[in-house]
């Protein structure tokens, strides 16, 4: 090959590598309370009811897993991300269920199909959801009901 090809070939890929998106690397000292957004397409090849409702499906899919993918790559700490902490325990099908309860912002039918805008508010319940909140003891009234209805 010549050297001509070589940085060509480097150059192509240093502006597809470019093109992607990293995790934020920053540990942060209050992590839960954090917002993360995600667009997620679903691609069309006529417009249909039928195919809309695929799109749809399949936009919501890929928000979900872009979500994922981003809380996975938080930091607890300065050492440890989510997937570190999930890794342990049992906790990957209790992140794709937070996931599944993130906000929908908008539905728009684009040219190449139908994107869907999402959020999803890491606060005190996805930490509790994780086990990272202290256990609050209960008091002997509520550990233990006398009565039932």
């Amino acid at each position: 090959m010549t050297r001509l090809g070589n940085v060509f070939i480097l150059l192509i890929a240093f502006v597809l590598l470019s093109c992607q998106s990293s995790p934020d690397r920053m540990a942060h000292q209050d992590w839960a309370d954090v917002t993360f957004y995600a667009t997620g397409v679903g691609r069309l090849r006529e417009w249909s009811s039928v195919e809309r409702i695929r799109a749809i499906q399949a936009a919501k899919i890929d928000v979900a897993h872009q979500l994922e993918e981003k809380i996975l790559a938080h930091r607890i700490d300065g050492r440890m991300t989510v997937f570190d902490h999930a890794k342990k325990g049992n906790a990957m099908k209790k992140i794709a269920a937070f996931v599944r309860g993130a906000e929908l912002l908008s539905i728009e039918n684009q040219a190449d199909g139908v994107h869907i805008h999402a959020r999803l508010f890491l606060g005190n319940h996805f930490k509790a959801t994780l086990g990272l909140l202290p256990h609050k003891a209960l008091s002997p009234s509520q550990s233990h009901p006398t009565e039932s209805y």
